[in-house]
């Protein structure tokens, strides 16, 4: 139990990591120890057995190729060599290389000494330019010809040179520019000029000169090249070309040796245009210089006489010749050699084989004996893999005296002592190499076990960084980490491998831990991303999916009008590959340009269209109902747009005209009923009066009086209220705009309501500037507006407490602002305090008809000022504002 605890305990966890990064140092090591011995080629059988390296296969692979090598120089020596010795004033025809210096018909003008070609090829950088001839050097400049033809037709060419002579040709100006004539071509063309029949003055058109373009610049390009006019006159030009010319002048520059005739081959080939090519000639004459000069450069080299020591011997199955470089060996059969060599005559390390029937012989170990079998199987695998077609079809013998490996080149001699020296860390390193995989193979598989888990608790949890982050991140920082670490191993590796120094395989050591500890946190991470449930969250690729759904259903959804965008864009694809594929002719830009234009117009036109629908619903959004969209000249969704949205105006509009029309109905009815009751109130009113000045004695009877009195005088301010509203709501009240000094008015009102708010103890403070604040206003509606405020605090501020009246001037304005305690709770919004029939009491215990702020704020507004209310907690305020006059 107390190790399954341990098993997902930070400590666990440290220490797995801790062995995955030893095991990976290990690993470095081991590798490094198999590579040193193992790079020279050898197998870690040989090596386990402690086999020295001519014991090796690899060194029976570096026999069977040196056989092959010297089979092939031998090969070259019967082509080149005269009784067996070089001789350079040998010739051989470049055109019959194979026939070598024995040919018998020689052609003088394709002849050269092997002196020569050894000479030419040994030369190097020339005959590397010499080859760049056949490679396209991609200068193609149609500059010159568009310019010439630009403005001109697709009709008939001539070339006019600089004495007018005229020349035709079979090409039209649109062939004319397409041919690809290189840079070279173009300046000898300079002097004169391509014009169409059209352009052609003062030359007669009855006889023209009876020679095309095509023979104009191969004359102009030999003429320059030192060709005399006597031979241009009498060239064949039908069989000649612009390149042949211009292979003709460049080449001419590298045959720094002449054959036998004393002439170029440019100029062989110009005096043989229908026998010989010249591009197969200079091809002929590279693969000349190429044999010859390697061969003649590997005699200088040759290990492959070395007395005996290594013997080669190719029995040549079909024509049944014998090469060996072993004197003791010719006149020797196959059968016959094989035999003694089997039999123990000769060197102990050989290989045979017969590619007749795949048959392999090699020697087997004898007690008291070296063990040369592995050695010879090297051979005999050589032979097999490297012999190739050429010496794949007969029966080879390969042999090493027991000194052999003394007179070897540098190279195997390197490899040998690399192996000798580091043979005895094969073991070790495959041990550590083995050993280390495992355990980082184990570790590895019990970190993904432990990731994501914490103590003996079932939840999986994760990082905030691994939680948070889009796994699209972590993985191109994965990504980019492996670069990084793979470019370091790469660099080093190519460029110190495989003679490592000691810190280099330090530096070796402590990139390889960077990059495991690297990967592990990655990995890592990524795994407690996924057993935590965070895998896809805030997933890149999963959000443009998501919207990519989202913005197809909206599209599928809007399926009129995203078709119809689909069908003109397909419309626009396809109308455009046409013009593509016109563009060969001359009418293909044309006709692109033209559907760009097309396109463009339409595009303004739609955009036209758009604003002038976009305006047209700004304008009525605005409240003016009475503009119309123009649909004269709109389209499609456009118009359809435009006409609903004018029959949403028409229906907003008489809807508005009938509630109009309502409130006037309401309106008229309130003032009939207003006037109806008016009349008997008046009466009702003067009878109570008449009764009140009486001398009645009763105080029962004159307690009823006065109710009557009050309650009369009640529904006849109630009555004045809701008349003035309506006419103030329908806009039927005449305003009589004058300027008027608010400052004076509000004196006034203070003096009126004194007496209203100490009946009430209220003590009034009013703070009001030193300037006079005149504003234009009607001065019998302003009077009722501050009436109604004034009575408003008279009747609901808090006994006993201050009412606050307050003016001043801020931006050009006259700002007054009335404030008080509210007797009653403001238990609702300023909004609903300024509807109709809406009092401060909600028990409605107090008289006042519930209409003094809202028409105090109408006829504010009607007189182009503010109307603000301020409510918090009790704290009830009123702001009007006016322009200063």
């Amino acid at each position: 139990m107390k190790g399954k605890k341990f098993f997902n305990t930070l400590a666990a966890k440290i220490l797995v990591i801790a062995l995955m990064l030893a095991a990976t140092a290990g690993l470095v090591l081991g590798i490094f120890f198999l590579a040193r011995p193992l790079n020279s080629g050898v197998r870690i059988g040989d090596a386990l057995k402690g086999f020295s390296y001519e014991q090796t296969t690899a060194f029976g692979e570096k026999l069977a190729m040196d056989a092959i090598n010297g089979v092939s120089e031998k090969d070259e020596s019967l082509l080149f060599e005269k009784q067996g010795e070089y001789d350079g004033k040998q010739t051989v025809d470049i055109t019959q290389l194979n026939a070598g210096i024995g040919c018998k018909s020689k052609n003088p003008a394709t002849t050269y000494t092997l002196a020569d070609l050894a000479s030419m090829y040994n030369e190097g950088s020339q005959y590397e330019d010499f080859s760049g001839l056949f490679e396209d050097d991609g200068e193609t400049d149609a500059s010159y010809i568009e310019a010439q033809i630009n403005d001109y037709g697709g009709g008939e060419v001539f070339y006019k040179d600089s004495q007018g002579n005229l020349y035709g040709s079979d090409y039209t100006l649109r062939e004319f520019q397409d041919l690809d004539i290189s840079m070279y071509m173009y300046r000898l063309t300079l002097d004169g000029d391509v014009v169409d029949i059209q352009q052609v003055e003062h030359v007669s058109l009855d006889d023209p000169t009876e020679i095309g373009i095509n023979e104009v610049v191969i004359r102009l390009m030999l003429e320059e090249a030192g060709v005399d006019r006597e031979m241009l006159d009498a060239l064949d030009y039908s069989a000649l070309d612009p390149s042949f010319a211009e292979l003709y002048v460049r080449g001419r520059q590298y045959e720094t040796k002449l054959p036998q005739s004393g002439e170029t081959l440019g100029e062989y080939a110009l005096q043989n245009p229908d026998k010989e090519n010249l591009s197969g000639l200079y091809n002929s004459l590279l693969e000349a210089e190429a044999r010859v000069g390697e061969y003649v450069n590997g005699l200088s080299g040759d290990s492959h006489t070395t007395g005996g020591r290594i013997s080669w011997y190719y029995y040549e199955s079909f024509s049944g010749n014998v090469q060996t470089n072993n004197p003791a060996w010719e006149g020797l059969d196959f059968e016959t050699l094989t035999d003694r060599l089997v039999g123990g005559e000769g060197p102990a390390l050989f290989g045979v084989y017969n590619t007749a029937d795949w048959t392999e012989i090699y020697p087997e170990k004898s007690e008291g004996t070296v063990d040369y079998s592995s050695a010879g199987t090297g051979i005999v695998y050589g032979l097999k893999n490297y012999a190739g077609d050429a010496y794949g079809n007969g029966k080879w013998i390969v042999a090493m005296s027991d000194d052999a490996i003394d007179y070897m080149d540098y190279n195997t001699q390197q490899d040998m002592s690399d192996y000798e020296s580091y043979r005895t860390l094969v073991l070790p390193g495959l041990i550590m190499t083995i050993g280390s995989s495992i355990l980082w193979i184990v570790c590895f598989v019990i970190s993904i076990i432990q990731a994501g888990r914490r103590d003996n608790t079932k939840t999986r949890y994760a990082s905030l960084f691994a939680r948070e982050m889009p796994i699209e991140v972590l993985l191109v920082i994965d990504i980019i980490l492996w670069v990084i670490i793979g470019v370091i191993f790469g660099g080093i590796g190519s460029t110190y491998y495989p003679l490592f120094s000691t810190w280099q395989i330090v530096f070796l050591t402590i990139a390889a831990l960077c990059f495991v500890g690297l990967f592990l946190w990655q990995l890592l991470t990524v795994i407690c991303k996924g057993k935590s449930g965070n895998l896809l969250k805030n997933s890149i690729i999963r959000g443009i999916v998501r919207k990519g759904k989202g913005f197809a259903r909206k599209a599928y959804e809007n399926r009129k009008a995203t078709g119809r965008i689909a069908i003109c864009y397909v419309i626009f694809i396809v109308l455009t590959l046409i013009c593509l594929g016109f563009c060969v002719f001359p009418i293909g830009p044309i006709m692109l340009i033209a559907l760009w234009i097309l396109t463009l117009i339409l595009l303004l036109k739609k955009g036209i269209q758009h604003q002038k629908v976009k305006d047209g619903i700004h304008e009525i959004a605005g409240g003016n109902l009475d503009y119309q969209i123009d649909v004269s000249d709109l389209t499609g969704g456009h118009m359809d747009m435009a006409n609903d949205m004018n029959n949403v105006r028409e229906g907003m509009r008489n809807a508005i005209q009938e509630q109009m029309k309502s409130e006037r109905l309401k309106t008229d009815l309130i003032t009939n009923v207003s006037h109806d009751i008016k009349t008997p109130l008046t009466s009702i009113i003067n009878y109570v009066d008449i009764l009140k000045r009486e001398d009645i004695q009763d105080e029962k009877i004159r307690g009823y009086i006065d109710i009557l009195d009050r309650k009369s005088q009640r529904l006849k301010h109630l009555t004045e209220d809701l008349v003035e509203a309506s006419k103030i709501s329908s806009g039927n009240i005449q305003l009589n705009i004058e300027e008027i000094n608010l400052k004076q008015l509000l004196k006034q009102t203070n003096g009126e309501f004194e007496e209203k708010f100490q009946n009430k103890d209220l003590t009034l403070v009013c703070t009001l500037p030193e300037n006079q604040m005149l504003i234009r206003a009607d001065g019998r509606r302003m009077w009722r507006v501050i009436e109604n405020l004034y009575n408003n605090a008279a009747k609901y501020a808090m006994p006993h407490t201050r009412v606050y009246v307050d003016g001043a001037f801020k931006g050009g304005k006259v700002v007054v602002s009335i404030k008080n305690i509210s007797e009653y709770p403001l238990n609702f919004s300023a909004e609903e305090l300024m509807e109709r029939f809406v009092r401060g009491d909600v028990s409605r215990s107090t008289e006042g008809s519930g209409l003094g702020l809202e028409i105090a704020r109408n006829l504010t507004l009607m007189q182009n000022g503010t109307f603000d209310i301020y409510l918090d907690g009790d704290l009830f305020k009123v702001t009007i504002t006016f322009d200063a006059i």
